[in-house]
């Protein structure tokens, strides 16, 4: 197996493999390269409430956030169109508690991370909600401007 994984290193690394392209190894196992991306935009304080996530839920909001920018929808997400049109939250639930990254993917070529937090209750704590709504602003603002 070190040998293949070596092969397609050098493969993609060389630039001789075309963004989306198929590579088939030889124990019939498919990857694929991921070409067109959008980059992860974060607002305000966001990659820094992300950050003191438990590494369990860092772990899960980055692969839901990888998702997102691949253009494919997380596994454990609502629209949350009281923020603004096109954000989304990704719900992360662990035996540690609850947590929340709020995002944008409709805003201009990147995915905007606007707030992430712990849930105490059930419901969603307004100034959450309100300090969502800002970065959206923020992040319209941003989008427009590039």
């Amino acid at each position: 197996m070190p040998r293949v994984r070596r092969r397609l290193t050098s493969a993609v690394f060389s630039g001789d493999v075309e963004p989306l392209e198929e590579i088939v190894l030889a124990s019939d196992t498919t990857i694929r390269i991921i070409g067109d991306m959008k980059p992860v935009r974060f607002i305000g304080t966001a990659r820094e409430t992300l950050a003191r996530f438990p590494k369990a839920a860092r772990l899960r909001a980055g692969h839901e956030l990888f998702m997102v920018q691949a253009g494919r929808d997380p596994t454990n997400w609502r629209p949350m169109p009281d923020i603004g049109p096109g954000a989304g939250e990704i719900r992360v639930r662990l035996a540690t508690g609850a947590f929340r990254v709020f995002f944008v993917a409709s805003l201009g070529d990147a995915v905007y991370v606007l707030h992430a937090c712990q849930k105490k209750t059930m419901r969603t704590g307004r100034r959450d909600l309100d300090v969502a709504r800002q970065r959206y602003r923020e992040a319209s603002t941003d989008a427009q401007a590039r």
